[in-house]
């Protein structure tokens, strides 16, 4: 394994190059939603009601980010740990364990979504128009969902492994991808809400892909080892533990979106959703 930050900087420097790419990381990846948000406001007449689907469906996408956060935190966490011990073993058995438990939870997430789509759009309040844009919208951000959560782990190991530009610069390039290929598929081919979803489909999978290129290349992936499925559920389980906490602190911001959005519909109609997402997206990035 090749040398990295740790080994070659001090204390002092080691934070401050650790800090200041972590901090530009959380606004880029904040960025992502507030690039689709500001699409979804730029679509002629439709305008309105694309971004009150999207009000709409943010305690599914805050749901969808507390799980993604599940196992991409305590990878990165036990990795560092490891990774001070010398425990190379180990070290490869928390990432493969990590990873897997990572596609595992997406896929699940994405699936139950899928088949209960319907009833949950219900549920969210959504009706006529923004019903079917919302429907549209999330029929392609649960296939980004399995992607996000696979870049978000990956990325959070690099910074792990002591390579947070690195994973700073992967960041940047896919809320560029996203961007660019929102204002082609939005504007250029028309697609409203569905170009909206794909433009931030392709830019999570370039961000996996290139995470995975990054980690192969500098030799810090994980070799496949056998791993019985009792030690597959205790390596598991530990990482579960540390994430735990940082995922339910997501969900409850997911059930605080939820309970905004019954307020405001009961109160008004679906045009506040879309003011309240416009505000929110703005308080978030701040």
């Amino acid at each position: 394994m090749k040398s990295n930050n740790f080994d070659n900087y001090s204390i002092s420097k080691l934070i401050a190059t650790f800090s200041l790419p972590a901090i530009l990381s959380l606004i880029l990846e904040m960025m992502t939603s507030v690039v689709d948000t500001s699409f979804a406001g730029h679509i002629g007449s439709q305008s309105e009601s694309a971004l009150s689907a999207m009000g709409l469906l943010s305690p599914i996408l805050a749901a969808f980010v507390a799980l993604q956060t599940l196992f991409a935190t305590s990878t990165a966490i036990m990795i560092s740990k490891d990774l001070g011990s010398g425990d190379q073993l180990r070290l490869n058995k928390y990432f493969q364990s990590g990873f897997v438990m990572t596609c595992v939870v997406s896929v699940v997430t994405s699936g139950t979504t899928w088949i209960l789509m319907e009833p949950l759009l219900a549920l969210l309040g959504a009706k006529g128009e923004v019903w079917m844009l919302a429907k549209d919208y999330l029929t392609i951000i649960l296939l980004s969902n399995i992607l996000s959560a696979i870049g978000y782990t990956l990325t959070s190991v690099i910074r792990a492994f002591g390579y947070p530009k690195a994973e700073a610069i992967i960041i940047t390039i896919a809320v560029a991808i996203n961007i660019v290929c929102n204002a082609i598929l939005t504007f250029g081919f028309q697609l409203g809400v569905v170009g909206i979803a794909l433009g931030t489909f392709i830019s999570e999978l370039v961000c996996a892909i290139i995470s995975i290129v990054y980690l192969v290349k500098r030799h810090i992936w994980f070799l496949a080892s056998k791993v019985s499925l009792g030690e597959h559920g205790w390596l598991s389980f530990q990482m579960l533990k540390i994430g735990f906490a940082q995922t339910a602190i997501q969900l409850l911001a997911g059930v605080s979106a939820f309970i905004v959005n019954h307020q405001l519909i009961s109160i008004g109609s679906h045009s506040q959703i879309a003011i309240w997402n416009i505000a929110n997206k703005v308080y978030m990035l701040v």
